[in-house]
């Protein structure tokens, strides 16, 4: 996404860059975790994969705004319903699937390891 993002020629928001930093981050951690086995190392790549899924959604939520500017109340979450289902944007959509699940596998794996 980021290299379709790039290739639009258009200014980057530095969130997008904070976005990856911290994923990249949490599959440092998750390495570690991985590679070593200290758990504190899983529950800290999953803290960090916290940050990175609101600093997604943070970019997600502005950039629907940015392009819709009149919509009020609770529009957002009904637009955002109408795409996942209607796949108008299937990047993002996989995007979101991969995040969800890799955020419950890695809670998953923390709790186990516990």
């Amino acid at each position: 996404m980021l290299v379709r993002l790039l290739r639009a020629r258009r200014r980057v928001p530095p969130l997008a860059y904070f976005h990856l930093a911290t994923a990249l981050v949490s599959l440092g951690f998750w390495i570690g975790f991985v590679a070593a086995g200290p758990v504190v190392l899983a529950w800290i790549g999953w803290a960090v994969l916290n940050l990175t899924n609101g600093l997604g959604d943070t970019l997600l939520t502005k950039g629907w705004r940015k392009r819709n500017p009149a919509a009020a109340g609770n529009a957002y979450l009904k637009a955002a319903t109408e795409a996942v289902f209607t796949t108008k944007r299937p990047l993002p959509l996989v995007h979101g699937i991969l995040a969800g699940g890799t955020y419950f596998t890695a809670l998953a794996a923390a709790l186990i390891s516990s």
